[in-house]
Parts: C-alpha cells; structure tokens; sequence
C-alpha cells in the first residue's frame, strides 16, 4: 500500500513538472514572436546615411511624407538647417531615390516598377508578415497621381560640398573638379543622344573632356558646364532636373571652424567661388525644377546672391519641414516601446529633450544622441566627432565670449538678437572670434554672432521669441543634459582655465587646497584670499565680478571629484541666490560671494552680506538633502580695479565679534 502511494505521488510530480516545462516552453515561444515582431533587425548601423539600408534597421522612424511637403511645396529652391545628426544626410538620400530616373548604361529609361528603388518605396519594410509600409506608399493609395506624377520621374544632380577639401586654393578646385566628374559620369550616355540638337551636342562634347580630363577647367567653365549638362539632360528627357546639395554651408564654416592657420584670402576666394556657381546653377536655370540645400548654419544664405526665389527655413523657427529632422517626442515614445525600455523614458528626456522651435510647444531630440544611446545603453554626450564638435577652447580664450558661455552655464538662459539677413560683415566678424591670436577686440556684436553659430549648431533652443524696434529676440537655454555635460567639460577644462588667466598649475592646485585645508584658523583663510589673489597675478586682475567669479567656480568644477558639490548661481527659493555653494569630503558646506567694484563702499556691502544673510546656510538642509552637513563656512571675496583683494568669512557662528575680515596686499 505504501509504495503504491509513493508511485501515484511520483506520477503526480512528473506531470507536475512535464507541465510546467510545457508553460515554461510557450512563454519562451511567445517572447520569442513578441520580439520578433517588435525587434526585427539584429542591431542597428549608425555609420550609413543610405536609406534603403536604415530601412531595414530597427531604429527606423518614417519620415518618407516630406517627399509629398518638397515637391508640392511653391518655392522652386528651399535651404533647410539643421544641427549636425539630425538626419539631413538621410533625407536627401531618400528624395534622391525616389525622384532620380533609372537608365541602362546606353541611357535607356527603366520601366520604375522594375527598378529596386521602386520596391524600395511600395515594399513592405522590416517585418513583411506585418505589412509595414511608408506613410508615403500609403497615402499614395488614396491619390495615386502623385506616384505617377513623381516616382522616378527626374533627372536628379547631387552634389556634396562635405567632399571638397579646403586646405588651399588648389586643392579646391580640384576636389570641386572632382565632385563636377562624378555628377557628369552618370551622364555620359548624352553624348550619343539622338534626341539633342546637333549644335548643342557638338558643345556639350566639347566640354565633357575638358571637365572629365586632367586639364583644370577654370571656375568659369565649370559654372557653364553645369548649365550646359542641364540644357541636354532638358533635351534629352524633356525634363527639368532636381538639384540637391548636402552640407552646403560647408566650404563657407569648415575653414573658420576647423583651420589652425587661417587664411583670408583662401576663404574669400571660396565664397567668391560658391556665390555665383550657386547662382548659375539655382537662379539663373531655367532648366531647374525645384531644388533643396541642406545646412548646419544660417551662414549658408551668405552665399545665396537673391532671396528672390530662395525659401529660407532655419531650424530655430517652427515650419512644415520641422517634423522631419530630429526626433520628436511621438517617435521617441514609439522606440522606447519599440526596444522594451519605455522606463527609460524619463532620463532619455532628461539627457536628450529640449529642442524647442519658435514659441511652438514642439520639442526634437538629436537622432544620433538618441540611437547611440539605444545601442550602447549609456547616457553620456554622444556627438563627438572625429575633429571638434566646435572649437569651444579656442574661443574662450576671449574673456567677453567666456562670460558670455559661463553666464549660460550658470543662469541658463540669456537673450540674444537673432542673425537672420547674414552679411559679410557678420562672416568676418565670425572670422575673428576663430583667430587663434586675440588680436581683435571681441565685441558685444560678435558675442552676439557666436551665440547665434552656437545655437545653430545645437548647443543652444530658443525658448520664446519677441520682436523689438524690428530686431528678433530670442530668449536661449541649454536644451539638455548631454550639451550642459558638454559646455561643463569644455569650459571648466585646465588647460583653457591656465591660458586665460596665464597661470600654471600650482597657482591652480593651491587655491584647490586652501578651500580643501579651510577650518577655524584664520590662517586657512588667508591662504585661500592670497590663492585667489594669485590666480590673477599674471593676466591682470578681473576686470569684472564675474571674471571672479567664473574663474574661482571653473577651477573648482575641474577638480570635482575632491568634493561632493561644485555649484554655481544656486537658486534659494526665497528670491535671492547663492554664487558659489561647495560641499567637501567631510560634509563642510562652504557659501562664496564675489564683489568687483573701485568703491570701498561695495565692499562694506559684501561684508555686512556676510554678517547678516546667514540665513543662506539653510539652503544646506533644503536643497543637499543627501548631506548632513557638520561645519558651514560663509566667505566673501573681495577685488577692486587696482588689484587690492579682500576676504570676509564667518565659521559656523553668526556672531559678529567672530566675524573675520583679511585683506590681501
């Protein structure tokens, strides 16, 4: 009886577990389906900018209904700006492939349905059981006139201005003869045309070898070769081209950007140069049905000789375009569900959010900061390129932009008068803000110009903008975690902080230590006086309190990691601020105030702050909740014009009989 009752228990078990591995199997088999529907290429590829190929990735976001915004918009040109990694690159790619006419190599036309471009656009993508298409292919369902009517229907020139090398003059125009020969390659086939007049052949015959050849054609043959390319392409399809330009600002900033030694002459021969080929190939065309410049930088109108038939759209403004650069918030949503992590959420919007445009409520968030993230799981700043992103040392040597950037930093937003109708003027004046040697006085006008690229270049959103006396305000911030990181590293960086202020590193490590080593002896606190005082031994003393107090905070900043704290212009929450708040290693909170002024009476001010707003010491409890801070210093700095510096501290008392001032001679 007993062992017949441990068989039945034994059957009993194994149906037990044959049941639960049968569970365990479907709920793999289920994740399994779930993952293949949600996920279903292996990885994702950030290096390529082919559209066909990011189709197939599981990063892709469809963006193909600016093909219907583009060709049906009025302007027969359009130049749209974005920051850098905000999908330009890809979108010229897509129009490019979607409009572009497919031949044999004898220039025969292909039917379109039989071209791969044509499946690219009507094909389902990624998952077919799921019968994914583009948005495009879909509306094209309910007005198939536009397929018909545009799908593979033009000749198209594509031109790169990324590949031209700037170096010197020479090499120009031979990377511009270069880039002519690829666009003139795919054309060969026109020479042997019946169908263009025999006069225009005959020329155009004539001018392929000097273009193709090893003769270097000169500026002025090249801007007629180009016309002379679109006259036949019209004869022989009887068809307008579509010309597209990527990085088209590019020969315009990457010499005042990137150059070390830069060279005048050189660059005002490259603008000289882009002006009127820009000109014969857009404005004075008539073969030219529509065409689209992708840019960094406003800068890119510079070159642009009339507006006459230009439609400008910058990415600071909010326009039809907007949706198809960058992230939005919708599509950002979409792939944190897409790749199963909808609780990062939160922190992707706090690293990556805050690209506002105009006053709309619209927010982008830079692409490749978003995918790089999704691919390598860490927040961090991910649009390092291998050059500088921008040459922000380089410029920061100049004190007015480095209070400029540090007052960003610190307070996180200021106003700014935008740069729209972009001159020449405005081109040198950048030009001398990238001057390595400070040999031109940085003014508030090419302050002004510099926060301008900046923000172009993403470093900075607009957050509301006003119209005074016929000037556009913007009011800026720093969009996001990932810029501030990058600003923070840039700006609070030693070697920058040692060639502004022409000191070295036991200048800069002495003042680090006399606020580590400050205690109840006075003595520490005249050490920290003379090592502030030392800062500007050299350079001359700051001109201004903000030069104090950029200079004190920056030097903090960088060596971080000997305290919990470095912050700088902490709010209070009771209408006043605090400049300079530190919190060591054994939980001492220090509070620092700067006064610059030639009256003695500025200083007396700051000394009776000190006396009397200890009151500041609560925000301690309130905003450092994590530290229990034990001891808590309360120091004013003082300068005046002629270099004299003094310090005023109290030391966890507000007594005044202890309140202690030292002046530094």
């Amino acid at each position: 009886m007993k062992i017949f009752k441990n068989e039945k228990r034994a059957r009993i078990v194994e149906k037990s577990v044959a049941a639960a591995m049968l569970v365990l199997v479907l709920l793999f088999v289920l994740f399994q389906l779930f993952c293949s529907n949600a996920i279903k290429a292996p990885y994702m590829e950030l290096a390529t900018s082919d559209f066909a190929e990011i189709m197939q990735y599981s990063h892709f976001v469809d963006k193909s209904m600016l093909l219907r915004d583009f060709l049906e918009h009025e302007s027969p040109v359009i130049l749209i700006t974005a920051p850098p990694r905000m999908g330009k690159t890809t979108n010229m790619n897509m129009i490019k492939r979607f409009c572009e006419i497919q031949v044999e190599q004898t220039g025969q036309m292909i039917e379109p349905q039989h071209t791969n471009n044509y499946a690219v656009f009507t094909s389902p993508y990624q998952n077919i059981k799921l019968k994914t298409f583009l948005d495009i292919f879909k509306h094209e369902e309910k007005d198939i006139k536009f397929y018909s009517t545009h799908h593979q229907q033009y000749p198209v020139l594509h031109f790169d201005f990324q590949q031209l090398i700037l170096q010197d003059w020479e090499s120009f125009l031979e990377s511009f003869q270069d880039m002519f020969k690829k666009v003139y390659k795919k054309f060969e086939y026109l020479q042997r045309s019946p169908k263009i007049p025999v006069d225009v052949l005959d020329i155009f015959k004539f001018e392929y070898p000097s273009v193709m050849g090893r003769k270097r054609p000169s500026s002025f043959e090249l801007r007629q070769g180009i016309l002379l390319l679109c006259e036949v392409i019209h004869y022989h399809y009887g068809k307008k081209v579509i010309v597209l330009i990527d990085n088209y600002d590019f020969p315009t900033m990457e010499p005042i950007i990137e150059k070390t030694n830069f060279d005048y002459w050189f660059h005002d021969e490259v603008v000289d140069f882009i002006r009127p080929f820009t000109y014969q190939i857009l404005e004075e065309n008539r073969f030219l049905h529509k065409a689209l410049l992708h840019a960094t930088t406003r800068f890119a109108s510079l070159t642009l000789t009339t507006t006459s038939i230009v439609k400008y759209f910058y990415f600071t403004e909010k326009h039809e375009f907007s949706k198809y650069y960058g992230f939005n918030s919708i599509e950002v949503v979409y792939l944190t569900q897409k790749f199963l992590m909808p609780n990062k959420l939160e922190p992707i919007r706090e690293w990556y959010d805050g690209y506002c445009l105009g006053n709309a409520k619209l927010k982008i968030y830079n692409m490749f900061s978003i995918l790089t993230y999704f691919k390598t799981m860490k927040f961090d700043y991910h649009l390092t390129r291998p050059t500088n992103y921008m040459k922000l040392e380089q410029i920061s040597v100049h004190d007015n932009i480095y209070v400029a950037l540090m007052t960003m930093l610190t307070k996180n937003f200021t106003n700014i008068v935008a740069v729209n109708n972009v001159s020449l003027d405005h081109l040198d004046d950048l030009r001398k803000v990238f001057v390595k040697e400070k040999i031109y006085p940085i003014n508030a006008k090419r302050v002004n110009i510099m926060m301008n690229l900046l923000l172009d270049y993403g470093y900075f959103t607009v957050i509301k903008t006003k119209v005074v006396d016929d000037r556009v305000l913007y009011n800026i911030t720093i969009p996001n975690k990932e810029m501030r990181l990058e600003l923070e590293r840039r700006l609070n960086n030693i070697n920058l902080f040692k060639k502004r202020l022409n000191t070295t590193d036991v200048e800069a490590n002495a003042l680090v230590r006399s606020v580590v080593r400050l205690n109840k002896d006075k003595k520490t606190f005249e050490n920290f006086g003379k090592a502030v005082f030392n800062l500007f031994r050299n350079k001359g003393y700051p001109r201004t309190e903000r030069d104090l107090h950029y200079a004190v905070y920056a030097l903090l900043w960088f060596y971080q990691e000997k305290f919990y704290v470095v912050k700088s212009d902490l709010d209070t929450g009771v209408g006043k601020h605090i400049e300079l708040v530190v919190v060591r290693k054994d939980l001492t909170g220090i509070v620092i105030e700067f006064k610059h002024s030639p009256t003695s009476s500025a200083y007396k001010a700051l000394f009776k702050t000190v006396r009397e707003n200890y009151v500041y010491y609560d925000t301690f409890i309130y905003d450092f909740l994590d530290f229990t801070i034990k001891n808590r210093i309360y120091i004013g700095v003082y300068f005046n014009a002629v270099g004299n510096c003094s310090v005023c501290y109290l030391y966890d008392c507000i007594d005044d009989a202890l309140s202690t001032t030292i002046t530094i001679n």
